[in-house]
């Protein structure tokens, strides 16, 4: 979703300043903390370029959600979305596939070189700047696939003749630190650090439209109410209580709406302050429901998302013996309404925090021990499946991701 208007209106003018300005690197680069609103920017600026014609093309890294993006295809992605942009580079997009059928498959420096440097160099009416938004680069789990991306980009965006501007966002990360100061990013790359722009105004817009709404949709609870629901002084207490995050915020709205709205704003009141203590407010009720935390981890840890009905036949449960344990976590998680569909967090921070004894204390999740789970569970679906269906061709996506992934879950045991 984009930012509600007249919130991040600080950072977003100094990124539209970066990008007006033909003398500025050619990279920016965003960082924040978890929940600091990294994504919801990134992804107003792919909707304000893409409606004025400046935008290139936007590659989202998303962790929990359903959609991943190789770093493999990374620039094979990019060129799509930019033959689409500007549709005069289509043709010279099209030379190295008629050279070579398999170009899919060459290096990462051959798509990019072939499928977006040349062909944009090459015309001979040159485009005026475009840029590219690349969003949450520490969510990939191709840590050396990420760093060669941002090198190949870097020493392309020396030459002067390449008019197309990079906006990466990324939680600070070593490895991403090291890139970025090394010399050739360093020289193209101007950094901005969001925790720099207060945030406590903007939460206080955001958590006055959200609540607003619901009392709209819930009135009928609320009718005995003040008019001023939250009052101004329980507003003032939950932007202290944000600490400058937007998931903090964007979680306690889901939260309230999740039940009687006033009762659930008095826990949320009632509680200390900070992301871990409202994420243990909402979990905590669910600790005596069967399997809670067993459902909880496979989600948070399968490599890839299965539906909720393919993940039953992973784990050996029925879609609602999934389902009724996680019922009174809508505030963090997204439940499907078709067992077709996967069951995901609302925000990647969900399982960093329970993945941490010391975050999470009571409700820690063991990664490794879900994990091996995990690897019994492939072993246990692949024969089981193969004997019921015949052969591997006719098998379903959990037999499919069993295969794939045992070895993936065997490694992060060890």
């Amino acid at each position: 979703s984009s930012c509600l208007p007249n919130t991040r209106t600080g950072v977003l003018q100094k990124i539209r300043e970066w990008v007006d300005e033909h003398d500025s690197h050619p990279i920016c680069w965003l960082t924040g903390v978890t929940g600091s609103g990294k994504s919801t920017i990134a992804q107003t600026l792919a909707k304000d370029y893409a409606a004025n014609g400046t935008l290139a093309g936007s590659i989202f890294f998303l962790q929990a959600g359903t959609l991943r993006i190789s770093t493999a295809r990374f620039f094979l992605t990019l060129a799509y979305q930019l033959a689409v942009a500007v549709p005069s580079v289509q043709a010279l997009m099209q030379k190295p596939f008629k050279r070579d059928p398999s170009f899919s498959t060459k290096r990462l420096e051959d798509h990019f070189t072939q499928l977006i440097y040349d062909p944009l160099v090459a015309l001979k009416q040159p485009i005026s700047p475009m840029i590219v938004i690349v969003d949450a680069l520490n969510e990939s789990e191709d840590k050396d696939g990420i760093m060669k991306i941002i090198k190949i980009i870097s020493k392309a965006l020396r030459n002067d003749i390449f008019r197309l501007r990079f906006f990466f966002t990324s939680r600070e990360s070593h490895h991403l630190e090291t890139q970025f100061r090394e010399s050739t990013a360093k020289s193209v790359t101007t950094r901005l650090v969001l925790e720099n722009w207060d945030a406590h105004s903007d939460i206080r817009v955001f958590l006055q439209f959200h609540l607003h709404r619901v009392r709209k949709t819930k009135h009928r609870l609320m009718m005995q109410l003040p008019e001023l629901w939250p009052s101004t002084a329980d507003l003032d207490e939950l932007v202290s209580k944000s600490e400058g995050s937007f998931i903090w915020a964007s979680t306690l709205v889901k939260f309230v709406d999740d039940g009687i709205p006033h009762d659930k704003l008095q826990s949320a009141l009632n509680a200390h302050a900070g992301l871990d203590l409202l994420y243990c407010k909402c979990a905590s009720p669910a600790i005596q429901q069967p399997n809670f935390l067993f459902i909880m981890g496979n989600i948070l840890l399968l490599r890839t998302p299965l539906s909720i009905r393919d993940l039953g036949l992973l784990i050996g449960l029925r879609p609602d013996e999934i389902i009724e344990p996680l019922q009174g976590n809508r505030s963090i998680l997204v439940i499907p309404h078709d067992n077709n569909q996967a069951i995901r967090p609302f925000h990647a921070s969900l399982r960093d925090f329970f993945m941490d004894r010391n975050r999470s204390k009571g409700l820690f999740i063991d990664p490794a021990g879900i994990h091996f789970g995990l690897v019994l569970s492939c072993i246990t679906t692949i024969p089981k499946c193969l004997s019921e269906n015949g052969n591997q061709g006719d098998s379903s996506n959990a037999t499919v991701y069993a295969f794939s992934n045992w070895c993936y879950h065997l490694n992060l045991t060890l």
